[in-house]
């Protein structure tokens, strides 16, 4: 990456030393190695011949970015539709089993409430829950969310806020220290 600063340095003619340096490094860092060149010649071209060289290079740097942005979230809608289809055979389930067994479930909504679902098992003794279904699940408002899914009326809004809950997790999981945007015990429960 220095490489390509000093030939960022000199192709503008920007004069400085190590703060110039950082305030690069800052606009590139997200850029694959393999996309250097290609950027380096998108910011020789004569695009932004009208702007400063600092403001060419964080314009051009973002064109290069919004493309791993996409990459990134390519399966969110997929992921959002099968997390909500999971809540919802979830809920299914556990109120079943409140209604048949009312002798030790007396109250539904305490019984979602009171449910420790990290520590739900399925028939074969394999979790129920990734940590991002419990990442989604407690930023939607838990056992109470869960409880009342069946009566969402527009299961497209559901799955959008979901989708929106992950694309977050996914931001958070790829930023930067630097960047650092939710506590570390939100971070070591994303990676």
């Amino acid at each position: 990456m220095m490489n390509l600063i000093r030939d960022i340095k000199t192709k503008l003619n920007i004069e400085g030393g190590g703060f110039i340096d950082a305030e690069i490094e800052s606009y590139i860092e997200d850029i694959e190695p393999d996309n250097y060149l290609e950027f380096f010649k998108a910011l020789s071209g004569d695009d932004y011949n009208y702007k400063n060289a600092m403001d060419r290079i964080a314009i051009t740097a973002k064109r290069f970015k919004v493309a791993r942005t996409d990459e990134l979230f390519k399966g969110t809608p997929t992921m959002a539709k099968e997390c909500y289809d999971k809540f919802y055979a979830i809920n299914a389930q556990m109120t079943t089993y409140s209604q048949t067994n009312r002798d030790a479930v007396p109250n539904d909504r305490e019984f979602f409430e009171s449910t420790k679902y990290s520590e739900l098992k399925d028939k074969h003794g394999a979790e129920v829950f990734t940590r991002q279904d419990l990442y989604v699940l407690d930023e939607l408002g838990g056992g109470e969310w869960l409880m009342n899914i069946k009566f969402i009326t527009n299961s497209k809004e559901a799955v959008d806020k979901i989708e929106r809950i992950i694309k977050t997790a996914i931001t958070a999981k790829y930023m930067k220290p630097k960047h650092e945007a939710i506590s570390n015990n939100m971070r070591k429960l994303l990676t």
